[in-house]
């Protein structure tokens, strides 16, 4: 996120610097600019949505992850599967 907003402001800080000193003061750059920097907080904002959403489903997946690396259900032999078939002897028939 941090980086984001570094990189808004260097984005924005190039584009004041290019426009010149001889072009403030005019009101329709004025609206201009108000309009740019309303655009850029609503695009900010969704991108802090997304990334606490992202977050969230990373909590969520690890949690998950976590869950299931838990030990075997009680009365299952170490390492046995619960769908595995038990296993049967032999017997040749002469």
């Amino acid at each position: 996120m941090s980086t984001l907003l570094i990189l808004v402001l260097v984005i924005w800080f190039v584009r004041w610097s290019t426009l010149g000193w001889g072009t403030r003061g005019s009101p329709e750059l004025a609206a201009a600019q108000a309009d740019e920097i309303r655009r850029l907080r609503e695009e900010v904002d969704q991108l802090n949505a997304q990334m606490l959403r992202l977050g969230d489903e990373q909590a969520f997946m690890m949690r998950l992850l976590t869950e299931g690396s838990a030990p075997p259900a009680a009365g299952l032999p170490p390492g046995g599967d619960a769908g595995a078939a038990p296993e049967t002897e032999k017997t040749e028939i002469p």
